[in-house]
């Protein structure tokens, strides 16, 4: 395949990845810098320049790092609370964990 066949490929198949990452057309439009009026338009017209599928992919393609901001504010604050462990008891509870 070559170039420009990759290329169209790839932005034909933006929506499939945008569904497939799980996260709504909102925060994926707050995460590029798009007003969501725009890119439910660009979205329905399949109408994708190139910088947008960049920055989608990024977007869909890495961690919520959002929620993993929560998450270590979460367990911070639990650490501060909590007694002292030992380094191997805090290793056995995130073992739990995954």
């Amino acid at each position: 395949m070559n170039i420009i066949e990759s290329y169209k490929e790839l932005k034909r198949n933006i929506p499939l990845l945008i569904e497939a990452s799980g996260y709504k057309d909102n925060y994926i439009a707050r995460k590029i810098g798009m007003p969501i009026p725009n890119f439910s338009a660009k979205k329905r017209r399949s109408n994708w320049d190139e910088e947008d599928i960049e920055r989608i992919i990024k977007v869909v393609s890495s961690p919520n790092e959002e929620v993993e901001d929560i998450l270590d504010a979460i367990e911070a604050k639990l650490a501060m609370q909590s007694e002292d462990v030992s380094y191997e008891e805090y290793k056995l509870e995130v073992a739990k964990w995954k």
